[in-house]
């Protein structure tokens, strides 16, 4: 899967708490880059920063994350 397929398909419009309890990851804030307004989470339904990308140099965190993911299902 594409980076931006994986984009469009689990990281938008998601904070990234969700992101990381859907994974089992464990970003941090400085991994991503998020949107320059406060959303409402399409997974949890709270108000937070929602997540907009992840950094080049920490996209092989999502990789890791997502493919444990694939792999367990």
């Amino acid at each position: 899967m594409k980076y931006s397929e994986l984009k469009q398909t689990s990281l938008m419009s998601k904070c990234r708490s969700c992101i990381n309890g859907q994974y089992r990851m464990k970003l941090i804030p400085q991994d991503l880059a998020y949107l320059p307004y406060q959303g409402e989470c399409r997974s949890c339904g709270k108000m937070s920063n929602i997540v907009a990308g992840v950094r080049p140099a920490s996209r092989w965190k999502v990789w890791l994350g997502v493919s444990k993911e694939n792999s367990q299902e």
